[in-house]
Order: C-alpha cells, then structure tokens, then sequence
C-alpha cells in the first residue's frame, strides 16, 4: 500500500515537472526579444535607404538642372537684311472659280538673307481684286537645311510685311519679321493669256530674335 502511494506520488512528480519544463520551453520559445534594439536596427536600416533616395533625388535634380541650362539658350535679337528674285506665277482663271481671287504660286525664288545664308524659298497666295489684299505663305529653306515658314502681307504702300519662324535646324524657334520692297521687272503671259508671269525683286530690313 504505501508502495503503491510512493510510486503514485513520484509519477505524479515526475509529471509535474515534465509540463512545467515545457512551459518554460514554450514560454523561452515565445518570449519576445528585445523589442528596443530590434527596432532601433530596423529604423536604421530604414533611415539609411531613405537617406540614400533622398540623395540619389538630389543628384538627379541637379544632373537636370545642368543639362537643361546648358541646352537652353537664351534668344537675342538682332538686325536682319534679305534680298531676293523670284518668279511668280498668277492664274487668271482663278477668278471664275474663286472670285474676287486671283490664286499665285512662286515657280522660282533664290536669296540671301544676313543669319541664315542663301536660301531658295516656295510659297503661294492670293490676290483680292476688290479689295487689293495680298497675302501668302510658304517656307525658306537655307543653305544648310535650315526650315523657316513664312507668311506675307501687301501693305498699301506697295511694300511687303514679311515673318518667319523656324520649325527646324539650327533656327528651330527663331522668329524674324522684315519689311521687303517690291520690285517688278516684268511681266509676261503663259497658256494663251491664263498665266500672268511676274519677274521680281524684293529686298528690305527687319530682325531675328534666335
């Protein structure tokens, strides 16, 4: 009997001691660490790769700022002169289909402008019969390639309001305006009276800002 109860008491014991190691097994297993210094590492780290971004935005924003300034330049303004001979062509018909409009185009234009060199232009128009307005528009083409439209005005005075703006090349954005005068020194007829074929000169000054 107390044989019985001694070894009772021993597994009870023995027991005992088994769950109470592994709770302290599992307690030890789930224990949190040091929460202050895993945080401490993890901000760290954390301010490090910000710290590295914010530089790495830093250095970009400068890279483009430089490269920017350096490819803009800034535009001055200056004298500018052009002379030229063209042969326009006005067709007379024009007025049965388009009236009070005589249609011109330009069949040849050869110049040389301060700036931009010799160029040869192309360009077309139409003259009001009633009202004596002129105008039209085309492009120069330089030596170089260069590509500047133009549109012109006849003003009263027999001159010639001409602007122009680069749309390629080294005059990419620049923008010239010149008062031309007009010279005529001839005038023939094509196609049995249709074609009025006028040989002229025109020459004037103004300014380019580039």
């Amino acid at each position: 009997m107390n044989y019985l109860l001694i070894v009772r008491q021993s597994r009870t014991q023995v027991s005992k001691k088994h769950v109470t190691k592994r709770k302290a097994k599992i307690m030890n297993a789930t224990k949190p660490k040091d929460l202050r210094a895993v945080d401490i590492r993890a901000i760290t780290g954390h301010l490090k790769r910000l710290s590295w971004l914010f530089i790495t935005g830093l250095a970009v924003c400068a890279l483009w700022q430089v490269t920017t300034a350096a490819g803009t330049k800034k535009q001055v303004t200056k004298p500018f002169a052009e002379r030229a001979h063209q042969v326009v062509v006005a067709d007379m018909a024009s007025l049965g289909y388009d009236f009070p409009f005589i249609h011109w185009t330009i069949r040849e234009e050869v110049g040389e402008a301060t700036h931009w060199g010799r160029f040869v232009s192309e360009g077309e128009g139409r003259f009001n019969v009633l009202t004596g307005e002129n105008t039209g528009t085309g492009e120069v083409i330089t030596a170089s390639k260069d590509i500047l439209e133009w549109s012109l005005a006849y003003n009263p005075d027999g001159t010639a309001t001409v602007d122009w703006i680069g749309i390629s090349g080294r005059f990419t954005g620049a923008t010239a305006s010149a008062v031309l005068r007009i010279t005529v020194e001839g005038v023939t007829s094509e196609g049995d009276g249709r074609y009025a074929v006028y040989t002229q000169t025109f020459e004037g000054k103004g300014t380019i800002t580039y």
